[in-house]
């Protein structure tokens, strides 16, 4: 909210000093497209940090498919066990699916949802 607030008052300051210098201004065009681009920026950072905020991230992962707070933790198919971990045949992206499928389980610890063991 704080980052809309000051999104806004930059808006009315830049619309301020634009329309008090509107006579004069031989730089018109260049003047709204820097402001255009200004304005998207600074809203594109606003909504990042709105949808990064923990409570948002909460509403989410509930509504998420993937996400049961009661699933149980089991192993992907197809994945490395302490007797294989050294093995070559090992593929990078059976490590990724591995590594999704940890984060897909503990990211709920981020909003204090604890998985069942």
């Amino acid at each position: 909210m704080r980052h809309l607030v000051g999104l806004v008052v930059q808006i009315l300051a830049f619309l301020n000093i634009f329309v008090k210098m509107l006579p004069d201004n031989i730089l018109f065009v260049p003047t709204i497209l820097i402001a255009i681009a200004g304005t998207i920026k600074y809203g594109e950072r606003t909504r990042a940090l709105y949808l990064a905020s923990v409570e948002n991230l909460k509403e989410l992962m509930v509504k998420s498919l993937r996400f049961h707070p009661s699933s149980n933790v089991t192993r992907p198919q197809g994945t490395a066990t302490q007797s294989n971990i050294g093995n070559e045949e090992e593929t990078h992206r059976g490590r990724l699916k591995t590594a999704f499928h940890y984060f897909q389980i503990f990211k709920g610890l981020v909003i204090d949802m604890m998985p069942e063991h």
